[in-house]
């Protein structure tokens, strides 16, 4: 008994297999960019509610500080673990398809936008813990951490932005 294999569909056969590789990429990275820009806005809901004084500083009770807290560690904990996954993932995930300056500039900017949103959090958590006071003895200290948060959050919207670029690159380069 032989084996033939018409090579029309050994062609196809490799092309397919091909253009779902890159597929896949693709799929990948748009989860790497959905996943950012969740977090993102998770973190700028949390600023602007802060910005436009969405509760009276005279009523915060502890209880609502540690409301407001958790709330933003909570919306925030699964886009930042699913970051955190594909940072540590991406190199297996990726493999060699894609070259290593590519690769290289996608994790500098994952990690760049993990640690932003660490810096994120602790300005949150600092601002919102000094709100407790109703009456700030020193006004530069209470603009100064609102503005420390503002630039963090600002941070991390300049790296998804970044990140989203590269994405859509890499996608045109895969073809």
């Amino acid at each position: 008994m032989t084996l033939s294999v018409n090579p029309g569909d050994l062609v196809r056969v490799l092309t397919e297999s091909r253009r779902h590789r890159k597929d896949a990429i693709g799929h990948y990275l748009n989860e790497v960019v959905d996943e950012s820009e969740k977090l993102a806005l998770i973190w700028q809901e949390a600023f602007t509610q802060l910005a436009q004084g969405s509760f009276s500083l005279s009523k915060l009770t502890e209880d609502k500080r540690m409301f407001f807290l958790r709330t933003y560690a909570m919306k925030n904990g699964l886009p930042f673990s699913s970051l955190r996954f594909f940072y540590s993932d991406i190199t297996l995930a990726l493999g060699d398809r894609l070259d290593g300056n590519t690769k290289e500039n996608i994790l500098t900017h994952l990690a760049k936008l993990i640690m932003d949103r660490d810096i994120t959090k602790a300005a949150y958590i600092k601002y919102v813990k000094s709100l407790r006071n109703a009456s700030f003895l020193d006004v530069e200290n209470d603009l100064s951490d609102f503005a420390n948060l503002e630039k963090s959050v600002q941070a991390m919207q300049k790296e998804v932005a970044s990140l989203k670029v590269l994405v859509a690159r890499t996608k045109v380069l895969l073809g």
